[in-house]
């Protein structure tokens, strides 16, 4: 009797399973229509992500635009405070000037280490045993080569000419990449200022980037590493760097 009961409750009778037909079928026909009249014809995953790109490509002009403002603005902050006679005040910015290329806000330059990553060649993408995803460069990808030279003492790192620190973040939007404010397009140059006996050897030893070069190797995906006998990377340039603090009144 026990059996009978559990076979009945999983096993609906045929009126009931018709009305649930009906069911699904009114849902998804509103569904679609729902859809169709949202994107009006076109594709809405295309739509979103050229959205996302305008946006981005609006944000990074308005970036632009600010940056050259507080660039105006630091220079007049600059000059109020040489004319001002403030204790201490030409102590502090001396011993600021000695921290600040290790921190990322001088310049610096030396023998550096170069790694070029790419997306694999367009011939790969008609290849129908590759998987698509393989053959484009990540973020990952990426970070794992800054994580690499840091580790083999990098003093200094830049991704596409920009200066990163600790606090950067670099971002995929869709085949770009988005670092600070800037999108840019592969192929992605690194290059790190140290030690490039050290610096080489820390990026060839890193499993991450050994699963990079892997797929290089398999798919054709972009690698090239140089010595460079001289690189200067500039200073760190997304946001306003203060330099000194008054101390204000109760």
């Amino acid at each position: 009797m026990a059996f009978r009961v559990r076979d009945r409750l999983r096993r609906p009778s045929v009126r009931v399973r018709s009305l649930t037909t009906l069911v699904l079928f009114a849902c998804a026909g509103l569904l679609f229509t729902a859809s169709a009249f949202t994107a009006q014809g076109t594709d809405l995953r295309r739509d979103e992500v050229a959205s996302i790109t305008d946006l981005v490509r609006a944000r990074t002009y308005e970036l632009a635009v600010l940056q050259e403002r507080v660039r105006t603005q630091q220079q007049k902050v600059d000059a109020l405070a040489k004319a001002q006679n403030v204790p201490g005040l030409v102590q502090a910015r001396a011993d600021l000037a000695k921290l600040a290329p290790r921190q990322g806000f001088a310049a610096m330059s030396g023998p550096a280490v170069r790694v070029d990553l790419n997306d694999a060649p367009a011939s790969m993408h008609n290849n129908p045993d590759v998987n698509p995803d393989d053959l484009v460069v990540h973020q990952q990808d990426v970070q794992a080569v800054v994580n690499a030279m840091w580790r083999g003492r990098a003093r200094a790192i830049t991704v596409m000419g920009q200066r990163i620190i600790a606090t950067s973040a670099v971002k995929c939007v869709g085949n770009t990449l988005l670092l600070q404010g800037r999108v840019y397009s592969p192929p992605y140059r690194i290059v790190a200022v140290g030690n490039t006996k050290q610096i080489t050897r820390s990026i060839l030893d890193d499993s991450d980037v050994q699963v990079y070069r892997d797929y290089a190797g398999a798919v054709g995906l972009g690698w090239h590493v140089q010595a460079l006998k001289k690189y200067t990377a500039p200073a760190f340039g997304a946001l306003p760097i203060p330099v000194h603090a008054i101390q204000g009144t109760r």
